[in-house]
């Protein structure tokens, strides 16, 4: 079995669950093949087509497979000024401004935004989720993070997300505390 893919594409066949270069099969008989195929990482949004060729002694059959890639998923969650580190004082607010940008070439749907906060921390966001973002555009969100009234004096984390059925990105950020005077 051989697949004549574009570079930097995988190809692998699947016979019986398993991954194979080959099967045996006796006269007159057929046997299913699953062929599993993933782009090159890279991809542009074109139609590819994939020879597949199952060859033995002299004898071959070929097959020609169209692949069509739409588009591929990317986005990115970052700051307006690429800052990632505020402060706050405990028992207080703090009003982050974050920018989720569809860095890929197809449209994101449903964008869900979440953060994981230190214990006894809350998060909300002036919008929870984003429907749609078409590839290339951005979008700012208000996230606000109010610090528990006993948080003691140090730095902390809080990983804000946005994510989507196909991606996610993470933004770490770094909030140090302040005790109140």
């Amino acid at each position: 079995l051989n697949a004549q893919a574009p570079e930097g594409w995988n190809v692998q066949f699947k016979s019986d669950g398993n991954n194979v270069t080959s099967v045996e099969i006796e006269p007159n008989e057929s046997k299913e093949m699953i062929v599993d195929v993933s782009p090159a990482e890279n991809v542009t949004a074109d139609t590819y087509k994939i020879p597949i060729v199952a060859s033995s002694g002299g004898t071959s059959a070929e097959l020609e497979l169209e692949a069509v890639i739409t588009g591929k998923y990317s986005i990115e969650l970052s700051t307006p000024d690429g800052k990632v580190s505020t402060d706050v004082t405990a028992g207080r607010d703090r009003i982050v401004e974050l920018v989720v940008k569809n860095t890929g070439s197809a449209d994101l749907n449903d964008i869900k935004l979440s953060a994981s906060t230190p214990p006894n921390w809350e998060s909300s966001f002036d919008l929870d989720s984003i429907p749609t973002l078409a590839a290339g555009e951005s979008q700012t969100v208000k996230a606000t993070i109010s610090a528990s009234n006993d948080a003691i004096a140090g730095d902390y984390v809080t990983t804000f997300t946005a994510k989507t059925a196909e991606v996610s990105s993470d933004a770490p950020f770094r909030i140090s505390v302040k005790t109140k005077k």
